[in-house]
């Protein structure tokens, strides 16, 4: 049985395989996996400077907002344990703002 880690770097590395095939670039993440593994990739990305990373926008605007690594993490449970309650209410923050699936508003 893989760990949640071992199986969360492979579904980033995904993220980055499946958004490459609709021709959408993301080479900062995979350099990031490769470089940190995709837990602090993660943090690193959602919790820079800005409100959402160039790759959600690139996502959302390829209609392909399951891709995000928000929505990523949100939709698999097995994930929820590798970050704090405070990341995930952000997670669940960007994917309400867009409108997500049937995610809550998880407020402030």
């Amino acid at each position: 049985m893989q760990m949640p880690n071992r199986n969360f770097d492979d579904a980033v590395a995904g993220i980055y395989r499946d958004a490459s095939a609709i021709g959408v670039r993301l080479p900062r993440l995979i350099q990031l996996l490769h470089e940190y593994g995709g837990v602090e990739t993660v943090r690193r990305l959602i919790f820079a400077d800005s409100e959402y990373t160039s790759g959600f926008v690139k996502l959302f605007e390829a209609g392909r907002s399951d891709l995000t690594l928000e929505a990523v993490i949100v939709d698999n449970r097995e994930f929820h344990t590798l970050f704090t309650d405070e990341e995930m209410r952000e997670f669940r923050r960007h994917l309400f703002s867009i409108q997500y699936r049937n995610v809550e508003d998880p407020g402030d």
